[in-house]
């Protein structure tokens, strides 16, 4: 590979201010000190997390939790009430996953959860209480029969008696 003409001009005026003393570089070519002070600048920014965007995806996994048991609590509720469409009564977990769906973007927005680790942890979050539901009827049903009514909550205590964590005998 061959220099150009400018090239050579560049690396001659270059050698020539090295020699000189001058390490002066121009203002496009980084020195190794230069370079060097930028990095360590760019990895103390890096390290300078802050305790909200620590907690962040855990809390975005908390407010899944939270999205898909309000989503089936309000479904509960939406089917308490006569005179709505047919297509409502008959959605079923369609309908809980709909309105879990809208409380998630509603919570992403309000919450600032937009980057790819939170919206995914929501999203696991929102499985993870849709799938965990048997298992938390099981071991709590009191709890679960007070938001449910009575007979949900023990079909779900029935579904879960493998995850019971002190299974009675």
């Amino acid at each position: 590979m061959t220099m150009s003409g400018r090239q050579r001009t560049d690396f001659a005026e270059r050698l020539a201010r090295i020699q000189s003393g001058r390490q002066l570089e121009p203002s496009d070519v980084l020195s190794r000190d230069a370079q060097k002070r930028l990095m360590q600048r760019q990895k103390a920014a890096r390290k300078k997390v802050g305790l909200r965007a620590r907690l962040a995806v855990p809390f975005a996994f908390l407010c899944g939790m939270i999205a898909m048991l309000a989503a089936r609590l309000g479904y509960f509720g939406l089917t308490q009430i006569e005179d709505l469409p047919p297509a409502v009564y008959t959605l079923e977990d369609r309908g809980v996953v709909l309105i879990a769906f809208v409380i998630s973007v509603l919570m992403i927005v309000a919450f600032g959860l937009m980057t790819k680790g939170r919206a995914l942890a929501l999203a696991l979050g929102c499985l993870a209480m849709y799938y965990g539901e048997v298992a938390i009827a099981a071991n709590a049903p009191d709890l679960w029969a007070q938001f449910f009514p009575a007979d949900y909550a023990a079909s779900l205590a029935e579904k879960g008696r493998d995850f019971r964590l002190t299974p009675t005998g």
